[in-house]
């Protein structure tokens, strides 16, 4: 019960979040016009090809989710894959930092026989592997491109290093286990030691106990990517894929409005930067952050007239889909597994 009043709790901060940013938009009565202007007169193949890009991201998702696991365990289908891979992007989309993913992959996959073991040995090496090339591809972005944000976005050029840090703090974990993991659990233990003292922590033995297993989880992964050397360098460019093809879904949206000055390099990287730098919001979906950053990434991208429209499609297929689609094979897999009640005796 529990669960659920969390989950139904999530879905109403999400409605709330649409429900501002409607009225925000709509407050000002030029988007409404604009609105119905751009949807009349949209390119349906560039907004199919923001959609097939989205799934694109779905379908290497559950590729690298299949492949991990493939290595380790027997082999499953690829659509019991895709099944667990979009219930984990729901999850997350309904979770701050989008931690509920992985522990419901967690559950999905032990119910079609892979061990918790292994399973959070595969999600945990499949998390390093995309969080490298994030942090690799959203540095070089913003290196690139550090002038044009320095001078027509100055004001969120902190949240930017804020979002680097944080990344790169995440990949410097992963290195520092490989070098010294007792080292990094003393760390560890020094700083829950410091926050219970101010009572940020009510349970230091628990919050020592599961830095403990996550480090443990952690070792266990690289030493499988190290003994699987060329398979990890496969997980690591399906990975960059995966990522290249949710980046894309911007420059779709911007072709599908009638635009083309900008250049598919150039929005991709804007949005590398731009993930970058909201996805360790600690909101589910990164809501109400992640669409006022789209306006400031890319205000000079596009017209004023039309950022507010594209940054709602943008939204509605890189994050609503997610739970549209995974609420619905929730419920299916519900449905599909609920026990049935036995006939009356006649």
């Amino acid at each position: 019960m529990l669960k659920n009043k969390k989950k139904y709790l999530s879905l109403l901060y999400i409605l709330f979040t649409v429900g501002v940013i409607v009225v925000i938009g709509f407050m000002d009565r030029d988007n409404i016009g604009n609105i119905w202007k751009a949807f009349s007169s949209v390119n349906i193949n560039w907004l199919l090809a923001s959609f097939a890009s989205m799934i694109v991201f779905w379908l290497t998702d559950s590729f690298t989710l299949k492949y991990a696991t493939g290595n380790i365990q027997k082999r499953h289908s690829f659509i019991s894959m895709l099944k667990v891979g979009m219930i984990g992007q729901y999850y997350s989309a309904l979770t701050p930092f989008a931690t509920g993913g992985q522990p419901v992959q967690v559950y999905y996959l032990r119910k079609i026989g892979v061990p918790v073991s292994k399973s959070t040995t595969v999600l945990v090496f499949k998390f390093i592997a995309w969080q490298m090339v994030v942090c690799c591809f959203a540095a070089c972005s913003m290196i690139v491109n550090y002038n044009l944000i320095a001078t027509e976005m100055p004001q969120i050029l902190a949240f930017i290093y804020i979002g680097l840090i944080i990344n790169i703090g995440v990949v410097s974990v992963v290195a520092m286990v490989m070098i010294n993991k007792e080292l990094l659990i003393k760390v560890a233990s020094f700083f829950i030691n410091k926050l219970a003292k101010i009572h940020l922590i009510k349970d230091p033995e628990k919050s020592y106990l599961s830095a403990n297993a996550y480090f443990t989880d952690i070792n266990e992964s690289i030493t499988v990517m190290y003994e699987h050397k060329l398979k990890a360098l496969n997980i690591l460019i399906v990975s960059l894929v995966q990522f290249l093809s949710l980046m894309a879904v911007t420059y779709f949206i911007y072709r599908s409005l009638g635009l083309s000055d900008r250049t598919l390099t150039q929005l991709v990287m804007l949005q590398a930067v731009l993930y970058m730098t909201v996805s360790f919001v600690p909101i589910p979906g990164a809501s109400l952050a992640s669409e006022a950053s789209f306006r400031i990434f890319f205000g000079a991208a596009f017209p004023a007239g039309l950022l507010f429209v594209s940054m709602l499609i943008w939204r509605a297929i890189t994050y609503y889909s997610n739970i549209l689609i995974g609420v619905l094979i929730v419920l299916w897999d519900s449905l599909k597994n609920s026990p049935k009640k036995a006939e009356p005796v006649k």
